[in-house]
């Protein structure tokens, strides 16, 4: 018998929500961190979100404190993708420009290549894997080309490794979470990840930075209410949903979607430029996606079920 020639309806729904929603979370972003330490401001959000998720479970008398196995997994997941990943992107957003940040990250996809490659995975890519994440790359640089020569400088040094590094938190969070099945939900995988993440930035926050110098204006609360809600409730759960069912580097491609939702609305908010540059660095990054989506699929058609 052959192996179904696509992913689930739902995986494909969770991976949309994700690029739609964190697509819309750089504006948020930008007023929280704008206003709020950054390290500070992330651990906000997850403690926030977290606890919502685990006080449910624990309502329902569903948290299952006895399986350390199970608490201690989750807890370091949360570590390498919120603590590092997310926080360390958010302290690169003080020292980079929009334009280089958004070029790396959208190098998640590479990423993920080298590390599968590293770690020598089941996952690991094909040359038109390979190819199709090399044409989104190429996009999402000629979207940001402009800052890109602009900014470029020796100064960005420290923005640069804070970001890459996040990117290695993030990808190897992601690839380390496919390593063991668990039979709880994916609801209470995040909500474990979430409170050990923040947790953590809270405590390298406490001494880095100046927390009478946060200043909660009504957007900044607005923001913290939506990155709390539909950021991390439904983004990140969806995340680790789709991470679940699909391989990463196929759920890595939201960062080379995100960027471009970030556009749009800062094109219906902001009046920010959408231009025949931006269109036709769509075109690229769309190409990029279509080439890893085809590729995983033609695998997947050749895989025989015994």
């Amino acid at each position: 018998m052959s192996a179904p020639s696509s992913y689930s309806l739902k995986a494909w729904l969770a991976l949309l929500a994700v690029c739609v929603i964190w697509g819309t979370t750089y504006l948020a972003n930008k007023v929280g961190v704008t206003h709020v330490p950054p390290l500070l401001f992330s651990a906000i959000r997850q403690l926030l979100a977290g606890f919502l998720i685990l006080g449910w479970f624990v309502l329902r008398s569903r948290m299952p404190w006895w399986d350390w196995t199970y608490l201690r997994f989750q807890m370091g997941i949360g570590l390498l993708m919120l603590s590092i990943g997310n926080g360390l992107s958010l302290v690169a957003l003080r020292y980079l420009p929009s334009g280089i940040a958004a070029l790396l990250s959208a190098a998640l996809p590479f990423v993920m290549v080298m590390l599968n490659v590293i770690m020598q995975t089941d996952e690991r890519p094909r040359l038109l894997s390979i190819l199709g994440i090399s044409v989104g790359m190429l996009g999402i640089a000629y979207m940001s080309w402009d800052e890109l020569t602009l900014s470029a400088d020796v100064g960005y040094v420290w923005g640069l490794v804070f970001l890459f590094l996040a990117q290695v938190g993030w990808a190897y969070g992601s690839i380390i979470s496919k390593s063991r099945k668990w039979a709880y939900p994916v609801l209470l995988n995040a909500g474990i990840q979430m409170v050990a993440g923040g947790a953590l930035t809270l405590l390298v926050s406490a001494p880095m930075e100046d927390w009478t110098g946060a200043v909660w204006l009504p957007e900044v609360t607005w923001s913290m209410i939506y990155l709390v809600l539909l950021g991390s409730l439904v983004a990140y759960t969806s995340y680790m949903y789709a991470l679940a069912h699909m391989p990463a580097t196929i759920v890595s491609i939201y960062a080379y979607i995100n960027p471009l939702i970030a556009l749009v609305v800062g094109w219906a908010i902001l009046d920010e430029r959408l231009d025949q540059q931006v269109g036709i660095a769509t075109l690229l990054i769309l190409t990029g996606v279509y080439l890893v989506n085809r590729d995983f699929q033609r695998a997947r058609k050749r895989v025989r079920i015994p």
